[in-house]
């Protein structure tokens, strides 16, 4: 049965989320597909023109948190 590769499987072995038998399917295509070559190529360009980001929450998000966290703390039982 050959099993057919999606762009979703592109973008999970473009991030490295792939199995080992999909990486096995990715390399494969990649040996006798050229249209694939094609396709994984033009996503690996987007993918790296894409900026690089990183979240951090606000000071207030952070204290909203702790303080959440102080006031639904359990009391130890001795």
């Amino acid at each position: 049965m050959e099993k057919k590769i999606t762009n979703n499987l592109i973008v999970k072995h473009l991030y490295a989320e792939t199995s080992q038998a999909e990486n096995q399917l990715v390399n494969q295509a990649m040996e006798n597909d050229w249209e694939f070559q094609e396709t994984y190529q033009a996503m690996a360009e987007a993918k790296a023109q894409l900026p690089a980001v990183t979240f951090s929450p606000s000071k207030k998000a952070v204290q909203n948190i702790l303080h959440h966290n102080e006031e639904t703390t359990l009391e130890p039982l001795f």
